[in-house]
């Protein structure tokens, strides 16, 4: 190739070369984004310092653009950091709605003023003396306290008190009482339902659901009318008042409502539980501290265990049924029996009865029957026992089941105990004021 051909050849490249430098340069200027002005004005000084090209070896002396802060992004708002106001209004808003605050609202009734309240869902109500407020029929909701010095009306209405704690003060009687979570307290005035007949699944007048416990205080009052009115599937504690029904089944029965379910709890501290008819309590937990629990007919089931720490446990004799069944445990305290000419105290043959202290005491008619008395389904170990009337160890106990007593055993004067060829493990008592033991 002649020296000619490569001088035009080169001629040729240059000028594209300059073509290409010319489109370069007529091109719009392009700021990046997020950078400062005076960011690009480095970036450009740079550029064409480096425009000069480089003599073979030379050191680069390239300046490279002045780098550009961004701003922190803003990081979410706790809980603690909106109650404490450190953060701006709107962040401080937006926590607030993730947890909204009931919006139920009060119903007060004033002295003399008459309301009707259409409302199903509120939070507390007050009804001064000589107010009057009518409920409307169905479900109505309260979940804060509850006052009425006045008048209810609430024939048809099913009060369901679902708050956590609440206090509940004042004669109030409704179709149901519903009693959901938390802790109620009956603080004075009378409680209750207006049924009358027997109550079947699902209709009794009072429910304490399951995680639920209603205390009776001293001046308060629960009252059920109606047979089976009532179902504990929670805790009723009596602390110096007054619960009363009539007749109340554990869990397992077709009698009616089921007033016990497991896991279910009696605790009575001091004040009374009373039953004016028969009494199944399978599926309860008792534990009595002081007070009464008091049973005025037969008593089918002791519960799943009964704790007796002091106070006094009885039926009466109109029924003359006792019949242990659980754990039975007693360290002081009185459980009488009041039997009748046929039946009196019966220890379950699953029954656990093993009692370091206080009394057993056998109450009303004598025994008349061979199969009458106290009948040992299993062996019983019992504290000190009191014979007041005429009993004896039934023919129809568990053979070689036996009844040890750990403390005093008394029989009355004039009256008589009669082993019926079972073990008896005691100091017999003698003496002229000491009745009849029969092996």
């Amino acid at each position: 190739m002649s020296a000619k051909s490569i001088w035009l050849g080169l001629a040729g490249l240059w000028v594209l070369a300059m073509a290409a430098g010319a489109v370069f340069l007529l091109m719009p200027e392009r700021q990046a984004p997020g950078l400062a002005a005076n960011g690009v004005e480095a970036a450009d000084t740079t550029a064409s310092e480096l425009s000069e090209p480089l003599e073979a070896g030379a050191p680069s002396h390239e300046v490279l653009p002045t780098p550009v802060e961004f701003p922190e992004p803003e990081t979410e708002t706790t809980a603690e950091e909106a109650d404490e106001g450190t953060n701006n209004d709107s962040t401080v808003k937006r926590v607030e709605d993730a947890n909204p605050v009931s919006t139920r609202p009060d119903a007060a009734v004033s002295a003399d003023k008459t309301v009707t309240e259409t409302g199903t869902a509120l939070h507390s109500v007050e009804v001064a003396q000589g107010g009057r407020l009518t409920l409307p029929s169905g479900e109505v909701n309260v979940d804060g306290d509850w006052t009425n010095l006045g008048t209810v009306t609430a024939a048809g209405t099913t009060l369901v008190f679902d708050g956590a704690d609440q206090t509940i003060s004042g004669n109030t009687t409704a179709k149901k009482i519903i009693l959901r979570g938390g802790t109620k307290r009956i603080r004075g005035g009378t409680l209750g339902s207006n049924g009358s007949g027997n109550a079947e699944p699902g209709d009794a007048g009072l429910y304490v659901e399951a995680g639920t416990t209603l205390i009776i205080e001293e001046g308060g009052k629960w009252n059920t009318p109606n047979p089976y009115g009532f179902q504990i599937a929670g805790s009723l504690v009596i602390d110096g008042g007054e619960f009363t029904c009539r007749f109340s089944n554990g869990n397992g029965t077709d009698r009616g409502e089921e007033s016990w379910l497991p896991g279910s709890e009696l605790t009575i501290y001091r004040g009374k539980f009373i039953g004016s008819g028969d009494a199944d309590f399978s599926g309860a937990t008792i534990t009595i501290h002081d007070g009464a629990l008091e049973i005025n007919d037969d008593i089918w089931d002791t519960g799943e265990v009964l704790n007796m720490y002091g106070g006094t446990m009885r039926n009466a004799t109109r029924g003359g049924m006792f019949f242990m069944t659980g754990a039975v445990n007693i360290t002081g305290g009185e459980l009488q029996v009041y039997q009748n000419s046929s039946r009196s105290l019966r220890i379950h043959a699953e029954a656990s009865v093993y009692c370091t202290g206080g009394e057993i005491s056998i109450n009303g008619q004598a025994i008349r029957t061979s199969s009458g008395g106290i009948m040992l389904g299993s062996s019983a170990t019992v504290g000190n026992l009191k014979i007041n009337t005429s009993t004896r160890i039934s023919s129809d106990s568990t053979e070689g089941a036996y009844l040890s007593v750990g403390g005093d055993f008394e029989i009355a004067k004039g009256q008589k105990f009669e082993a019926a060829g079972h073990q008896v493990i005691a100091i017999i008592p003698t003496g002229e004021d000491q009745g009849e033991f029969i092996p």
